[in-house]
């Protein structure tokens, strides 16, 4: 019975995501992605994010520096 209820539930809220939705969800442990539903089948949905937040680890090689911070100020006054 515990089996079919968690399945039931995983299975309803797809049903209820519509295309034009705003969602959010997890991606990994403390990184939440927002943004609006594009398109959708009956397990997945293609997501438009127009919002990121937490903390998310990456390798640094797979990163593009867009901006870079001003220098750390070394002079000790």
């Amino acid at each position: 019975v515990l089996i079919e209820e968690i399945l039931e539930s995983r299975s309803d809220k797809s049903a209820e995501i519509a295309v034009g939705d705003k969602v959010s969800f997890e991606i990994r442990k403390n990184c939440v992605i927002e943004g609006e539903v594009l398109a959708k089948t009956d397990k997945r949905v293609k997501v438009h994010t127009t919002k990121i937040s937490g903390v998310y680890q990456i390798a640094s090689k797979k990163v593009d520096i867009l901006a870079s911070a001003p220098p750390a100020d070394t002079e000790e006054e």
